[in-house]
């Protein structure tokens, strides 16, 4: 599954010359419309942060979880294609207005969000060492 792009993060900021437009994101910041995050809330919706979180993660959540990460760092990779920095302060900073984290027990919010990062990071710099030894990263095992 692959994630499909209008245009990078910062359009708004090349198209104002640099200059904070109204509408403009935070450094950081997912876009509105990101793929990652559509697919991150209807991921703990159908799965739960309990089978999220389970140690070791049953096949179907981790599969999901994998194709979840790749969209996330896909987005990431159109801001800053070299570091994940980025990418852990967007997922921080959206993580608490997904209505499927809202709705979460309070005490698994850090945990589950834990996870993700830790995969996310994983995969970030993972796909990047692949590319870089010729391996093809959608052929690599789920995270």
């Amino acid at each position: 599954m692959r994630a499909s792009h209008s245009g990078t993060w910062n359009d708004e900021r090349a198209s104002t010359g640099g200059r904070a437009g109204p509408t403009q994101r935070p450094a950081g910041a997912f876009p509105p419309s990101s793929a990652g995050l559509g697919a991150l809330g209807r991921l703990i919706e159908a799965h739960g942060p309990n089978a999220l979180l389970r140690d070791p993660m049953d096949t179907g959540p981790a599969e999901d979880l994998g194709v979840v990460v790749r969209l996330l760092c896909d987005d990431a990779r159109l801001e800053d294609p070299g570091r994940a920095e980025r990418l852990v302060m967007a997922l921080h900073a959206a993580w608490p207005t997904l209505p499927a984290v809202r709705r979460i027990p309070p005490d698994q919010h850090a945990a589950l969000l834990a996870r993700v990062i830790t995969r996310c990071i994983a995969e970030f710099y993972g796909a990047a060492a692949g590319r870089a030894n010729g391996e093809d990263p959608g052929r690599r095992a789920s995270a």
